[in-house]
């Protein structure tokens, strides 16, 4: 297991900017098996298995920080890594302010919205952002297959964060209340991590992500994108084929 000392090893690229990206959570299973599920990109992401509370006391004051809310649609700070949020930014009174701050009643599941810290009145030392991303609409641990779920809030933090942090925090998502098992989820966010980074082209990152969530339709696949999956080692009917269910993420990654 990483420990913190070692986050500033772990860089994550991305096209304007680059900045820490750190799984957070206290159960070891996700910790292990998110680095399990990236393979060699681990070198790109940091884990801390513990709680939010001592990974806030280890920033230092300059480190800029967005933390990563898997809610739910009505931005109730509750339970989980939710209130993990609530207790260290001000309790109560934070919650009703944040709720205040989201666009509406309702913000469905994979919808995605930032909170400016620094332009209210629960400005942290080093936490500038918190994205929300809802996972479920309530917390009812409805078990679900969900390799969408994840995938989905995971890509929505890689294009919604703002860049001018230092380290992005997400815990795993929906393995607590939103009831996704922590195999698939952790498979969701480390794909979308992976492809959200591949240097390929936009046509075949859309390729993977179409059939990595089951989706794949043979009007995208151009013979440009085909002639590219054979350049760079993709298995074209391992692909196809593609089941997030039981499949390594491996067998449709470039070689």
């Amino acid at each position: 297991m990483l420990i913190y000392s070692d986050l500033y090893n772990k860089i994550y690229e991305t096209e304007t900017s680059m900045y820490s990206i750190l799984v957070c959570d206290t159960s070891p299973d996700v910790c292990e098996c998110l680095v399990k599920q990236l393979g060699n990109f681990s070198n790109s992401v940091g884990t801390v298995c513990g709680p939010l509370a001592t990974l806030l006391t280890r920033l230092q004051p300059c480190e800029k920080v967005a933390i990563v809310s898997p809610g739910n649609s009505f931005g109730f700070l509750g339970g989980g890594f939710d209130l993990a949020i609530c207790e260290q930014l001000g309790g109560a009174p934070f919650e009703a302010w944040f709720r205040a701050q989201l666009p509406g009643l309702y913000q469905p599941v994979g919808s995605c919205n930032v909170v400016d810290l620094t332009k209210g009145p629960y400005a942290h030392r080093n936490v500038r952002y918190i994205v929300h991303v809802p996972t479920v609409v309530t917390p009812m641990m409805d078990v679900c297959e969900g390799s969408r779920l994840a995938f989905d809030g995971m890509w929505n933090v890689l294009e919604r964060c703002p860049r001018d942090v230092d380290v992005v925090v997400v815990p795993g998502l929906a393995t607590g209340y939103g009831g996704v098992p922590v195999a698939v989820s952790c498979k969701s966010m480390a794909f979308a991590m992976i492809v959200h980074q591949l240097d390929v082209s936009e046509e075949l990152r859309i390729l993977l992500v179409m059939y990595y969530l089951g989706c794949g339709y043979d009007g995208f696949f151009s013979k440009n994108c085909r002639k590219e999956c054979e350049e760079v080692g993709i298995d074209l009917k391992a692909l196809k084929n593609f089941d997030a269910r039981y499949d390594s993420i491996k067998s449709i990654l470039p070689k």
